[in-house]
């Protein structure tokens, strides 16, 4: 059987380039936003905790319209046995993110986008390592997983600064780890990628 074609790292170079190529209407000035999830980044604070970081970009690209990408890493799951309080056995899978979406502001007739009030659509790439350790057993796998959803946030700023509240919602299909029957059954049932929520508190500028 041969492989279908992969489309995805096509769209992101589509999105990168349209986000150049438009301009924005009615001779609106150029405006852009660097955010970071602030969840993610307190997440981190901690061993062995599941986090996720993460930079995006946001490019307007007509008045009441932006495109976005977004480029992070993490610990997307984690889990452990322990015995007499002494770790046995560790899972964890690990990895990085590509993220491009398209935001519409529709209410960009009292306050130009990127600002107000939003929803939008995304697409996610993971590009993931799952690891498995015990006494006996040390355990590396590669995979992918794909997936997106929609959101809708409110974007509020002040002079340069930005504040993003944003609630989304999204479902994907895993690849190539989570299937190992080498590692405990225990770890293998999650369920978390087939449909997630995605809460995030984003901090970020605008130039």
């Amino acid at each position: 059987m041969k492989n279908k074609p992969n489309l995805i790292p096509g769209f992101y170079f589509l999105v990168v380039i349209m986000s150049f190529a438009f301009k924005p209407a009615n001779c609106q000035e150029t405006k852009n936003a660097i955010t970071t999830n602030l969840m993610g980044v307190l997440a981190r604070i901690g061993i062995n905790r599941p986090y996720r970081l993460d930079l995006m970009y946001e490019r307007v690209v007509q008045q009441n319209m932006s495109l976005c990408l977004s480029v992070g890493k993490g610990m997307y799951y984690y889990g452990n046995k322990t015995v007499n309080l002494k770790t046995t056995e560790e899972y964890n899978i690990t990895g990085f993110v590509i993220t491009p979406e398209l935001r519409i502001y529709p209410l960009s007739e009292k306050v130009l986008a990127p600002e107000g009030f939003f929803i939008g659509a995304y697409a996610k790439q993971f590009f993931l390592t799952e690891n498995y350790a015990t006494a006996i057993h040390s355990i590396k796998n590669s995979g992918n997983a794909t997936g997106g959803g929609i959101e809708l946030g409110y974007k509020a700023t002040s002079e340069k600064v930005l504040i993003e509240p944003l609630l989304g919602f999204g479902s994907g299909i895993i690849k190539g780890v989570n299937k190992d029957n080498r590692i405990d059954p225990f770890y293998l049932d999650i369920k978390a990628w087939e449909f997630f929520i995605r809460i995030e508190l984003r901090l970020g500028l605008t130039f």
